[in-house]
């Protein structure tokens, strides 16, 4: 979504809804995907829990918090693969290369298990 530039993150904060989408975009195939109220209503609902999980990483008091709330970052992302993969594929730009890999997948991860 950032991509797009519906989102973007401010490192330390979280990811937020650009504040000139409306006008810079009032065309663009994303934002005529989020008129769907369910796709909208879906959006909102990743944004939030993805900010509750940040902000639970950001207030970990230890390391071991740090790390199981990085793991929930990173499954809550795989489990909204099909999501987060719809909106990049409705970039403006169709010559943009796709990703290698849209969502990490940390169980394949060097060192996980």
């Amino acid at each position: 979504m950032q991509h797009q530039k519906l989102t973007y993150s401010v490192a330390g904060k979280g990811t937020f809804v650009h504040p000139d989408i409306i006008d810079a975009r009032k065309n663009s195939r994303a934002l005529q995907a989020l008129k769907d109220p369910a796709a909208a209503t879906r959006v909102a609902e990743y944004l939030w829990q993805h900010y509750e999980k940040f902000a639970a990483h950001e207030m970990a008091a230890s390391r071991k918090e740090r790390n199981d709330a990085l793991r929930e970052l990173l499954e809550h992302a795989q489990k909204h693969q099909d999501l987060l993969i719809t909106f990049h594929r409705l970039q403006p730009d169709p010559d943009a290369p796709e990703p290698h890999s849209p969502v990490p997948d940390f169980h394949t991860m060097p060192g996980s298990g």
